[in-house]
């Protein structure tokens, strides 16, 4: 359970929960859907499609030797509800459930969303994407408390996004997901000294829905790597991005989406590199591609593949902010027919539509809401104390603030302000 010892501004999170009801109402047009502000708990959603998921105690156990992980204790260590609410280590992203909704199987890495749907009703299915929805209800609220490890055991608060797509803050074009990727790229990036190959690979219209899974999803990234190494070399520096949707629609009404998933790669030369290549190496390059398809059991004639290069900066700058952006939303849900809204909120959960190659492989990239080491440590050094992460709260920060009671030293990070010590502070 989460601590309480802050005040929480109801209001704020009534209109949050209102905008969300109405939402969720869209999706079949009749049922209501109510949170309650209490008792709420931590959830993780799934890992990356590499790797086994840790066990909660391998989780806990290395929490002390790992900076960026988080420790339960307190309240929420000896829950009498059945689930502890653990961060997940490998979690990319994460949301917050009312208590009473227990740890999904979808927070299982290898739920399989095909064969979920073969044993279950289509009011249980509903119900996942209900659940789903739900997550991000507090998005902007849930902080993290961290305690100074020091004789003043002085109190910190991170605020946590929620880090879904539909989310109004953390979805769409600049909201926290592309901010944060963008920040990952220009981070391992210097454009000034690097040009862009840009390539788009598509996918013929006839054999699309076959890769309407994240097994689909991730066959086509694994393809893509393998493409770009043999022509650019296992060692070049690449970031791929998956796209769902063009702007085509299903029909000509325009109501729904027709989903048209194609592989952006960017391919980061130095700056002397010519970046023009000729017609015969293109033509090679699609052929390969369209063996790949083949490859994989598809009927494939013809085959289109685009390529640019981006020597500006303001060109390099604004071809990763447009490739990096997420390009569904709630707008998206709302307009998709139920297998497409199935596969986006329950089949490509936790999805990594961002993924970095070559080079750049070894960034151990996350989509996650949690404070990453770098940016503990550096906010440790300049404070001059280690911290640990001791509860989680639900907090309207900007009311704190006004009140005084905390003030924010960073972007989303903020220190509570001890009357007893005013004057005194850091």
């Amino acid at each position: 359970m989460f601590s309480r010892n802050c005040e929480i501004t109801l209001d704020a999170f009534k209109v949050k929960q209102n905008h969300q009801n109405r939402f969720l109402n869209c999706l079949d047009g009749s049922r209501h859907v109510s949170f309650s502000s209490n008792d709420q708990k931590f959830i993780p959603e799934p890992g990356y499609d590499d790797g086994p998921q840790p066990t909660t105690r391998d989780f806990l156990e290395s929490v002390n030797d790992e900076p960026l992980e988080f420790k339960v204790l307190g309240d929420e260590a000896d829950s009498d509800q059945g689930v502890l609410p653990y961060l997940d280590k490998y979690a990319q992203t994460r949301g917050v459930l009312p208590l009473g909704h227990y740890q999904s199987d979808l927070d299982d890495a290898n739920f399989d969303l095909e064969e979920f749907k073969k044993q279950a009703t289509a009011e249980q299915v509903q119900q996942k994407i209900y659940e789903e929805l739900s997550r991000s209800v507090h998005c902007g609220y849930t902080s993290a408390v961290y305690q100074s490890e020091d004789d003043d055991q002085d109190i910190y608060y991170h605020i946590m996004d929620c880090r879904k797509h539909w989310c109004p803050i953390c979805g769409g074009n600049g909201g926290k997901i592309h901010q944060h990727r963008k920040k990952a790229i220009f981070q391992r990036v210097d454009l000034t000294k690097y040009n862009i190959r840009q390539f788009v690979l598509t996918i013929p219209e006839n054999i699309r829905s076959s890769f309407m899974s994240r097994y689909g999803m991730n066959q086509l990234f694994k393809a893509a790597n393998r493409l770009m190494k043999k022509y650019f070399g296992k060692d070049a520096a690449m970031i791929a991005y998956i796209h769902l949707f063009g702007d085509e629609k299903e029909d000509k009404s325009g109501n729904q989406l027709k989903f048209h998933p194609h592989v952006n790669v960017h391919i980061f030369e130095e700056t002397y590199i010519k970046l023009k290549l000729d017609q015969e190496t293109l033509e090679k390059i699609k052929v390969s591609w369209m063996k790949a398809l083949k490859g994989m059991g598809h009927d494939v004639e013809i085959i289109d593949i685009q390529y640019l290069f981006k020597l500006k900066i303001r060109e390099k700058r604004h071809a990763v902010k447009y490739m990096s952006r997420p390009t569904w939303g709630k707008e998206q849900i709302e307009e998709a027919k139920q297998e497409i809204r199935e596969l986006l909120i329950l089949g490509l959960k936790g999805f990594q539509y961002l993924r970095f190659w070559g080079a750049l492989s070894n960034c151990k990239y996350e989509e996650s809401a949690m404070m990453s080491k770098e940016e503990k440590e550096k906010i440790e050094k300049e404070l001059g104390v280690k911290l640990r992460i001791i509860r989680f709260e639900l907090i309207d920060a900007k009311k704190m603030v006004k009140n005084g009671q905390i003030k924010e030293i960073r972007p989303g990070f903020y220190h509570e302000i001890r009357k007893e010590k005013e004057g005194h502070g850091r």
